[in-house]
């Protein structure tokens, strides 16, 4: 099994170990999509996002790459027109 298989299958069916980051993130891009264009919900979403990605630093098991999740993290805070690596709206 690849690296891209066995981290998709781990957002599929994610373990015990993984669901906490797997279901944090779904909710975020859940929120984004909801409730991108409420001011105060941004700002907000926005911290959880930066939160997020430090999150990202716990060892989550083997099947889910940081980097893909990364990336995730990245594109829903594009969606609410916030860069991460700048930590501010653009």
């Amino acid at each position: 099994m690849t690296w891209q298989e066995r981290h998709y299958a781990a957002i599929w069916a994610p373990t015990e170990q993984e669901q906490p980051i797997v279901q944090a993130i779904n909710a975020a891009a859940q929120m984004a999509e909801s409730f991108g264009s409420d001011f105060l919900l941004r700002e907000g979403l926005a911290q959880t996002l930066c939160g997020l990605q430090k999150i990202l630093e716990f060892n989550w098991g083997e099947r889910l790459d940081r980097g893909m999740l990364d990336r995730e993290l990245i594109r829903i805070a594009s969606s609410i027109n916030y860069s991460l690596e700048l930590e501010a709206f653009i």
